[in-house]
């Protein structure tokens, strides 16, 4: 029985997708809670609803407040996104000016950059998939924490590489961008300490 209503649920969600609701999931199911606290089960309320769509509790003005609702979330989230991509942008111009002056090596610059355009075209097809499903509320869009890729900078190119590191990761991971910047110090420190007391004692 259970599948069966399943199958249901599915053709019932069909219909209210025809009639263009912005969330159709979410208008059924408060239709489907609605029949539930007059004490049907929700096998019964899914049935009810099939049977007899004009009993639906949800009304009009409830309808079109989910509307706008959804609406203003699809259009925070598609602003959030492209502030991101701005402000990845600028990060890419800032390293631009720091390699222009000499003041980072070609090889971090390239890295870096790679990596902030790769995460600027992870963005781009999340804002598409956005406005092909503005039907759907969505979940806040989560994103990706900086990548331990980041750690081979500092590694190889030593205090250098933690200050292009740093001001990659900064807006996304302020610890972090902290840890490899000191770690990018130490690194480039420590061997010059070490060589010293070798030869010096």
């Amino acid at each position: 029985m259970s599948s069966e209503v399943d199958e249901i649920y599915e053709k019932l969600l069909t219909k209210y997708k025809e009639e263009k609701y912005v969330n159709p999931r979410a208008v059924l199911n408060y239709d489907i809670d609605s029949l539930t606290k007059e004490g049907k089960t929700r096998d019964e309320a899914i049935l009810h609803l099939y049977m007899h769509p004009e009993s639906g509790r949800l009304k009009r003005e409830e309808k079109e407040r989910l509307r706008q609702q959804t609406e203003i979330l699809r259009q925070k989230e598609e602003k959030e996104r492209e502030e991101k991509i701005t402000e990845l942008k600028e990060r890419i111009a800032r390293l631009t000016i720091l390699f222009s002056k000499g003041e980072i090596s070609e090889e971090s610059y390239k890295t870096a950059v790679k990596t902030l355009e790769k995460n600027i075209e992870n963005l781009k097809p999340q804002v598409k998939a956005q406005l092909e499903t503005t039907r759907e509320i969505r979940e806040e869009p989560v994103y990706a924490e900086p990548s331990a890729l980041w750690w081979l900078v500092p590694f190889f190119f030593g205090i250098l590489g933690g200050i292009v590191a740093y001001v990659g990761v900064k807006e996304d991971d302020e610890e972090m961008a902290s840890n490899l910047l000191v770690f990018g110090i130490l690194w480039t420190v420590i061997p010059i300490i070490i060589g010293y007391l070798i030869l010096f004692h």
